[in-house]
This record gives C-alpha cells, sequence and structure tokens, in this order.
C-alpha cells in the first residue's frame, strides 16, 4: 500500500505573521523540499488534495458557539487571543488543514493508504470551547470522531509527541475509553501550556486511557526512546489500536526554539 501526502497550495494561508513560527513559508519549504529529493514523482507516494472541512465536521469536537465566535472573528479580521491572528485566509487554510487530516485518516482505516502525514496538521492546543497556542480547530480530534462516528472506529490511538502537552485533544477525550491519548512532552512547570502531569489520567470511563510522559529539558535521544519503548509500545500493545494517530511536531529537536528538548534528525527517525 502506498503513502499519503496531504498538499494544497493554499495551505501556506495558515500564516500568523512575520517572525511567528507558523509562517507560510513552511508549507512553501516542504513543497520545495519534496521535489528536490523526488517525492511527488515517487510510484509509492500518492499526493492527496484535501477539501475544506464543513461546519459539520467541526462540530465533531467542537462547540457550536465557539465554531461561530471563530466564524466571526474571521469576517472581522480580529484575533482569538494575541498569539493567534484569525483573518479569511488563515480560517480557509486552518479548514484545509481538518479536511487534509480526515482524508488521510479515512484512507488509512480503510487501509487505502499504508501511513500518510496531513501537512499543517497537529493543532492540539484547541480543545471544545476554546482555541489557543497558534490553533483554532482540532484537526486530529476531528479526524478520530470522524472515522469512529461515521465509520465506526471503536480504538483509536493517538500519540502525541509535540514539545508542548495536547491540551486541547487530552480534554476532549478525557472521559473517553475509546481513545487512549499518550503524550510525550517537555516538563510542564517550564512550558506551555503548563499542563500534562502524570496525575491526569482521565475521568470516569475515560479514567486511565490519557497517559502523561513529561521529561525534563534537555531530554535526548536515549532517555526520549526509552519512554518510548518502556511505556508506548507496551501500552499500544495492550489497547490493540484499529489505528494510531500521531500528533507530530519537529520542537523537540535540540535546535527548536519552541522548546527545550534535544532530539537529534536521528532521534526522530528512530521515532517513526
Amino acid at each position: 500500500m502506498k503513502f499519503g501526502i496531504t498538499y494544497h497550495e493554499k495551505l501556506k494561508q495558515y500564516d500568523l505573521g512575520p517572525g511567528h513560527p507558523f509562517r507560510g513559508d513552511r508549507f512553501e519549504n516542504a513543497r520545495k523540499l519534496f521535489e528536490e529529493k523526488g517525492i511527488f514523482k515517487n510510484p509509492d507516494v500518492t499526493i492527496l488534495r484535501p477539501k475544506p472541512a464543513k461546519k459539520e465536521d467541526l462540530l465533531l469536537v467542537h462547540e457550536e458557539n465557539y465554531v461561530n465566535h471563530i466564524f466571526e472573528l474571521a469576517e472581522q479580521g480580529k484575533p482569538y487571543d494575541i498569539e493567534t491572528p484569525v483573518s479569511p485566509s488563515i480560517l480557509e487554510a486552518a479548514l484545509l488543514i481538518v479536511g487534509g487530516s480526515m482524508l488521510v485518516t479515512e484512507m488509512v482505516y480503510r487501509r487505502e493508504l499504508k501511513r500518510g502525514i496531513s501537512l499543517g496538521g497537529g493543532l492540539h492546543h484547541a480543545g471544545k470551547n476554546y482555541g489557543g497556542g497558534f490553533c483554532l480547530f482540532n484537526d486530529v480530534a476531528i479526524a478520530a470522531q470522524h472515522i469512529r462516528q461515521r465509520l465506526h472506529a471503536k480504538r483509536i490511538l493517538i500519540v502525541d509527541y509535540d514539545v508542548h502537552f495536547g491540551n486541547g485533544t487530552s480534554d476532549i477525550f478525557y472521559s473517553d475509553s475509546q481513545v487512549l491519548f499518550i503524550s510525550l512532552h517537555q516538563d510542564p512547570r517550564t512550558i506551555y501550556p503548563g499542563t500534562g502531569f502524570v496525575e491526569q489520567v482521565g475521568r470516569g470511563a475515560g479514567e486511565g486511557f490519557n497517559v502523561n510522559v513529561p521529561l525534563p529539558p534537555g531530554t535526548t535521544d536515549n532517555l526520549y526512546l526509552k519512554a518510548v519503548k518502556e511505556i508506548v509500545v507496551p501500552l499500544a500493545r495492550e489497547f490493540k489500536p484499529e489505528i494510531i494517530l500521531a500528533n507530530g511536531g519537529s520542537d523537540p529537536h535540540f535546535a527548536d526554539s519552541l522548546g527545550s528538548l534535544a532530539l537529534s534528525v536521528q532521534g526522530f527517525f528512530k521515532l517513526a
């Protein structure tokens, strides 16, 4: 089976401003790299053109008043908060990111792809009725709910290895036993959003299905991969997921200014 990558020229509109970590040139740079490496011509790689998510898709996870608020902010060109601007073009790109994550997740679940990447995806700070941390809509959570409610998936594993705790995703599935959420992130006492402690294990039916693995600043490949081997892998085997959604990020890299973990490129390869 093939490997899928979502790409759309309007993804570059998810540009939060000059000097901001979330700039549109990330997508152009990714496209150029794919072309240089011949990825677009690889017969084992399928380039997927996403369609924008509809409001009904957003409501799989988000409350209607929050969704309406974001659309109103886009019309007015007003920011959600100081770190998260909103405009018509940013909203359009956000809907494409959600649509891309839904598309690639569905295709992997249907076994039409072996693996896939949703470019721009992983907006894990958006919760049911809030955004922030550069995130408007939680594409990973929406993709999970998409295959649960429409394709009847029963066991979904979400592994989040962004340097920041995925507070939005955690909150959305905090009382849910059909989604196992495991987050490896920098010690929340030292980084945004300030939550994601080991004692946050879920609630009610979801108790034990929210697993946080806080790591000290300076964590290198050996300790990080040890945590994956000794915590993530055994839990995944016990849970027996039908599909694994990886919420990745480059910010655990030692040279990334957004965090203080110290993974190498080789560490990322081993993680994948």
